[in-house]
């Protein structure tokens, strides 16, 4: 097995997602949760080619979107 499928299914064995460059993931999550990863409510981050932006719904949860930069 290649480091590349190792880090694949480990991702997935932990829940978590493998981005794409130019690809965007988006989930819904509760205002709780938002808070206690980020310590308040960013409108978006961008760090290490990744961008990430937080939009308030209406039944109070927020619309995480997480995309890769291409290139």
């Amino acid at each position: 097995m290649d480091l590349r499928s190792f880090a694949k299914v480990l991702a997935e064995r932990q829940g978590g997602v493998q981005l794409r460059p130019g690809r965007s993931i988006s989930k819904e999550l509760p205002a709780e949760v938002v808070k206690n990863i980020f310590g308040d409510v960013p409108s978006a981050i961008a760090a290490y080619g990744v961008i990430i932006t937080l939009r308030p719904l209406d039944n109070g949860n927020y619309k995480i979107t997480v995309r890769m930069e291409e290139g």
